[in-house]
């Protein structure tokens, strides 16, 4: 199997070789280009995560794996609106689950506020991300101050469900989780809605 990184081919012993290259390589592009791997084209598939189980159950059929990089900022962008996609689709799942769980916690609320939970990592990804970058939204200060309200919302309902709280825990989503998502939709509409969109950061 083949390698690509731009118009540069690395021609590969066998799945091993090409795996450590490809990481290898990742790490060199961002100390090296300032670029952040983004995910792997596969014979024109686009593989985000798992790359290395989806290259071991493919290795027999795999010609050609492109290494795909962003820049800093594109990345940003892209996770600041996946973020505010996700945000706008939880906030009325978090309604419903209030809504429904005032007679009982059934398995489904259960499931819902544990994929609650899946959803706050991938915020808290993109704040750790954003932070250690030099490149940030120009209001990154206020998106930052309701992602750590965020994350203190979900301490409190981690504590909740530890001791099985089931008022506590719908409180804490009606009257804290809810309002720090919509607080979080505000901040980052208005930075991906700025006039100065393409000169966002500082």
């Amino acid at each position: 199997m083949k390698v690509l990184y731009k118009e540069d081919y690395f021609e590969m012993k066998n799945k091993d070789n090409a795996i450590d290259f490809i990481f290898t390589k990742a790490n060199q592009i961002m100390t090296e280009e300032g670029r952040i791997f983004s995910h792997l084209l596969i014979d024109g598939i686009e593989v985000y995560e798992n790359h290395e189980t989806y290259i071991n159950e493919h290795a027999n059929e795999i010609m050609i794996i492109e290494i795909v990089t962003k820049k800093m900022a594109d990345i940003i962008i892209d996770i600041s609106y996946s973020i505010l996609e996700y945000l706008e689709r939880a906030i009325p799942s978090i309604e419903e689950l209030v809504n429904n769980s005032y007679e009982s916690f059934s398995h489904d609320t259960w499931n819902g506020i544990n994929e609650l939970g899946e959803g706050m990592q991938f915020i808290l990804q993109f704040a750790t991300l954003t932070r250690t970058s030099n490149l940030k939204p120009k209001n990154w200060d206020k998106i930052d101050v309701n992602i750590n309200q965020c994350e203190s919302a979900f301490k409190q309902l981690l504590d909740a469900i530890e001791s099985k709280d089931t008022v506590f825990i719908s409180d804490i989503l009606s009257y804290e989780i809810i309002p720090a998502y919509q607080a979080l939709i505000g901040d980052l509409s208005s930075f991906i809605q700025s006039k100065e969109f393409n000169k966002y950061v500082n």
